[in-house]
């Protein structure tokens, strides 16, 4: 567009940005690159330009409008330059006021551009029950893909039905199925034709059938730490808080997704890694990194004393909490371990991050919620009493702490995004209305007039 030919040609001019966007925001890079957004909200006349900091062109500097703006009004222009961790925005209003230019996604909708045809089931273990509802499902499945294939002039790529090891290895399952697929697992092992790789699931599931509770929904989310196809979730479990769907309307339920798409919960997941002291003999860092769609939880451990914990906001020391331990929780974990704590209700549709402390040593340590572009670390101090402090994610995975190390948590760039019964708004407050009895009482009777 004549837009983006207007902005690289601003960017190509000797003015660079580096000096420019470093004056106002001194450590980042130099280099970024532009892009126009569109659709500014409020009186802003002059495009609003989102740059990131991976990228190679410059960022340029708009031409001082202070001349020409000074001759109609006596306030002084202005331009407003907001980041991220990772993107900048450079925004020029003509009538110099400082003003939002987006806001975050009310609604998430999905609409397929070709019909699915790979699913991924994934059911809670153990439960003959529900691996005899989840058959059911893979047979109406194949129902759904014959009949959609019989009323197609085109040729609909061949369906696939992906379970996990455990499930495959269960030899009556396959009776009235066509040809499952699965990965090699320790003590689990399927036929070469039948294998899939696990590390490239996500660039072939359209979409995953979770049966079971919100534990099954948590495993699901540890198979695809990075990208993840969107979820349907039946109801199998004790809460099930985040699964919206009864089994018994399955085929309708999965007959509307198919056909007509659906609305999502983008739900946010945190990206962790724990980072050694390097002055013992020991590794300097851990190069696996971790993914919770709950929390992190961050605790003493074993230990019986008061723990202590440095807990640093993109690089700065905010606080040194002498509790019991730190939950690090997003939005969908708000109503799990940090309710428990004391910590506040926060929609999935919120960008954030709780940061709610486990039995504090003061009256003033409150959860706080905060954006969900920053990344904090916490660190076990060397002069700590505590010998050793634990990290969990999601209640899974723990790791020993020793003074000096830390745990640094950002949010991931690939949430779970979970299929909705209504909208991601109506479900919400659904569960927490059902699940939780959220503001539950007794109305107050009509006041009569004597």
């Amino acid at each position: 567009s004549s837009a983006a030919r207007l902005i690289a040609g601003s960017a190509s001019g000797s003015n660079g940005a580096g000096e420019g966007l470093n004056g106002y925001l001194p450590g980042l890079n130099d280099k970024v690159k532009m892009r126009t957004r569109h659709g500014v909200k409020s009186r802003c006349s002059a495009p609003t330009l989102s740059v990131s900091a991976d990228d190679d062109d410059m960022l340029p500097v708009l031409p001082s409008r202070a001349k020409t703006e000074r001759a109609k009004t006596e306030k002084a222009a202005l331009q407003l330059i907001k980041a991220t961790a990772s993107t900048f925005e450079l925004q020029a209003p003509s009538d110099n006021y400082v003003v939002s230019s987006h806001k975050t996604e009310t609604q998430v909708h999905l609409q397929w551009q070709s019909r699915p045809s790979t699913f991924f089931l994934v059911k809670k273990p153990n439960q003959p029950l529900i691996t005899a509802a989840m058959k059911g499902i893979c047979l109406s499945l194949v129902e759904m893909h014959n009949a959609a294939n019989a009323g197609s002039a085109t040729i609909a790529p061949p369906l696939k039905l992906v379970v996990e090891p455990a499930v495959y290895v269960d030899a009556d399952f396959h009776t009235g199925l066509p040809p499952l697929w699965t990965w090699n697992a320790p003590g689990y092992h399927a036929p070469e034709e039948a294998l899939l790789s696990r590390e490239h699931l996500a660039d072939l599931i359209d979409l995953i059938v979770c049966l079971g509770g919100d534990g099954t929904l948590l495993w699901a989310s540890k198979i695809f730490p990075l990208a993840m196809p969107p979820v349907v979730s039946f109801a199998f479990g004790s809460l099930g808080f985040l699964t919206p769907f009864t089994h018994e309307d399955h085929k309708s339920r999965l007959e509307k997704i198919l056909d007509g798409g659906c609305y999502l919960t983008e739900r946010i997941r945190l990206l962790c890694r724990v980072v050694r002291d390097t002055l013992p003999v020991r590794p300097s860092s851990d190069p696996k990194e971790y993914i919770a769609l709950n929390e992190v939880v961050i605790d003493r451990g074993p230990s019986t004393f008061l723990g202590m914990l440095d807990i640093y906001c993109d690089g700065q020391l905010i606080t040194t909490a002498q509790a019991d331990g730190i939950i690090i929780a997003t939005p969908t974990g708000s109503t799990a371990y940090s309710l428990a704590a004391g910590g506040p209700l926060v929609s999935p549709a919120n960008p954030s991050i709780v940061l709610t402390p486990i039995c504090p040593h003061s009256l003033s340590f409150r959860p706080t919620v905060l954006p969900d572009s920053v990344t904090l670390r916490v660190v076990l101090p060397r002069n700590s009493r505590h010998s050793q402090a634990q990290v969990c994610f999601d209640g899974k995975e723990p790791q020993l702490l020793y003074p000096g190390d830390s745990v640094e948590v950002k949010t991931s760039s690939y949430p779970m995004p979970g299929v909705c019964n209504e909208d991601q708004h109506a479900d919400w407050f659904a569960s927490i209305k059902e699940k939780l009895l959220w503001n539950v009482r007794e109305k107050q009777k009509e006041f009569i007039q004597p």
